[in-house]
């Protein structure tokens, strides 16, 4: 059985530093070494270095993440949190329970795949509610679970820090 070789991962950094080998022989370096690069090289330039988009950093639990997102797309999903904090609302006041929709939340930008659920059903107030953040790219893919109030915090100060 034969077993397929690790690439060597590659972290690009900006600062204007000589890197140092980890070890003295090239022979000897793990194939998992990670690199560091004074400039970027043979990376493609992504669009979203030409959109100039910001990354805009989701917390999610103890955890930060950052993705590149544009305005429209924060506009957007904070559309699709709002639709969701109406049906939260007219979920209170309803008499009779009944089954309400999902919020879906769906965008690849950059080439990495960015979606947000929530079940309305699954919590009794709009300040129980979880949602669930899946953000994927060809090499990674990350699934977390977070407070729907700390969404839509991280995302309301991105579009005022955007605007």
């Amino acid at each position: 059985m034969a077993m397929a070789m690790a690439q060597p991962i590659a972290v690009v950094s900006t600062s204007f530093f000589t890197p140092r080998p980890f070890t003295s022989s090239p022979a000897a370096a793990s194939p998992l070494q990670i690199r560091l690069c004074p400039t970027p090289r043979r990376l493609p330039l992504c669009r979203a270095q030409t959109k100039a988009m910001a990354p805009i950093t989701f917390h999610i639990g103890e955890t930060s993440l950052s993705i590149p997102f544009s305005l429209d797309s924060a506009k957007g999903l904070s559309a699709a949190i709002a639709d969701l904090l109406t049906t939260f609302r007219e979920k209170e006041k309803a008499e009779r329970p009944r089954r309400w929709d999902n919020m879906e939340y769906r965008q690849i930008e950059d080439g990495v795949f960015f979606e947000v659920f929530c079940n309305p059903n699954a919590h009794a107030t709009a300040f129980q509610a979880k949602y669930l953040v899946t953000i994927n790219d060809d090499k990674l893919r990350i699934a977390s679970e977070g407070q729907l109030s700390a969404l839509k915090s991280d995302l309301d100060q991105y579009i005022d820090s955007q605007s």
